[in-house]
C-alpha cells in the first residue's frame, strides 16, 4: 500500500492534522480566567436576590393561608409581623416562623393594628377582607413589597420600582 503525498509538502495526507495553534488555546484560557474572576462577585447578589424573592413568596403564601383560614372559620384571623426578628404568626396549627432573609423589613399596617415600633399585625375577616397594608423587604432598588388590598384581602407581591403594579 502507497501513501498518498500532499500538495502542501511530502508528509502524508493521514498524517497531516490541523489543531488548535498556541495563540488560540491562550486566548480561551483568559476568556475562562475572566469569567471565573467575575464569578465570585456576581455570586452574592444573586443568591441575596432569590433569597428576597423567597421570602416575598413564602410571606405572601402564609397571609393567602391566613384569608382562607378567616373565611373558612368565619372568623378574624391576625398576622402578626414583628420587624426586628422576621417573626411571622397567626395562622392557626402553624408555628411561628422566621424569614429567612438578612434585608430590613419595612411594615405598614393601619394604626389600630401596630403593636409597638416594630411590630404590628395585617388582620384578614371573615368575608375576606382585611385591615390592608404592605409589608417591603431589601435594600433601595431591590426591594419586594408584599402588599395586602384593604377591600378584598387580597395579597399580591411586587417589585418597589416596577410602576405596571402600582
Amino acid at each position: 500500500m502507497t501513501a498518498r503525498i500532499s500538495q502542501a509538502g511530502n508528509r502524508p495526507q493521514a498524517l497531516q492534522c490541523r489543531g488548535f495553534t498556541l495563540v488560540e488555546i491562550s486566548v480561551v484560557i483568559a476568556i475562562v480566567a475572566i469569567a471565573l474572576s467575575l464569578t465570585p462577585v456576581a455570586l452574592p447578589k444573586i443568591h441575596d436576590g432569590i433569597a428576597l424573592r423567597q421570602s416575598a413568596g413564602y410571606l405572601a403564601a402564609y397571609l393567602r393561608k391566613a384569608r382562607s383560614q378567616a373565611m373558612q372559620s368565619s372568623h378574624d384571623v391576625a398576622v402578626l409581623i414583628d420587624t426586628d426578628s422576621g417573626s411571622v404568626t397567626g395562622v392557626a396549627g402553624e408555628r411561628a416562623v422566621l424569614l429567612p432573609i438578612s434585608a430590613p423589613i419595612g411594615l405598614l399596617v393601619a394604626v389600630s393594628e401596630r403593636n409597638s415600633g416594630t411590630s404590628g399585625a395585617l388582620r384578614f375577616f371573615a368575608d375576606g377582607s382585611s385591615t390592608g397594608g404592605q409589608v417591603e423587604f431589601g435594600p433601595h432598588g431591590n426591594r419586594k413589597v408584599v402588599e395586602i388590598e384593604w377591600l378584598t384581602g387580597r395579597v399580591s407581591v411586587r417589585d418597589e420600582d416596577d410602576p405596571s403594579n402600582e
